[in-house]
């Protein structure tokens, strides 16, 4: 959110695009992994300082951790704040996957068992990829956002199959 004290060495670029990550669309989910990163709020209120600058920004919604990112609330917390966002589904096989699940453990139980589910079989993480693009598309509907939709190979890290709508 600091971002938003910088307009005047932004503005000079007429082509500058700031992203900004939603990953929730609540401050006690967002907590769970990101104690030290500004509120929601603030995001919210450094994007329309931006706006109000013309200068370009973005949402990034990853990683979208099943369960715990709501899609819906998010898209209507984003509304008219920007016109693209990025929608990148957790990769199971980056980063350390057991943490995570561990700090959604303390507070979520049903739901770490979900996304373990979800993560710990290609099929089921593929499944999951596909309806869950289905979903952005029929919510986008209202919303009519420039989506950028970003599966990782289960497999791999990063790399040249990643599949970028």
């Amino acid at each position: 959110s600091l971002i938003s004290d910088y307009t005047e060495i932004l503005k000079k670029n007429r082509h500058c695009k700031i992203f900004f990550t939603f990953n929730f669309s609540s401050d006690k989910i967002k907590l769970i992994f990101e104690k030290k990163s500004p509120s929601i709020k603030k995001r919210l209120t450094a994007i329309s300082k931006l706006k109000r600058e013309n200068i370009l920004t973005r949402a990034h919604i990853g990683p979208f951790i099943p369960f715990l990112s709501d899609i819906k609330k998010i898209f209507s917390l984003l509304k008219g704040a920007v016109n693209e966002i990025d929608i990148e589904l957790y990769h199971g096989k980056m980063g350390n996957f057991d943490e995570v699940l561990r700090r959604i453990k303390r507070v979520y139980p049903e739901k770490a068992k979900q996304i373990e589910h979800i993560y710990r079989d290609k099929k089921n993480y593929y499944n999951f990829s596909v309806s869950l693009k289905q979903r952005i598309d029929r919510l986008n509907e209202h919303y009519n956002y420039k989506i950028y939709y970003i599966v990782p190979p289960y497999d791999e890290f990063y790399g040249a199959n990643i599949l970028y709508e």
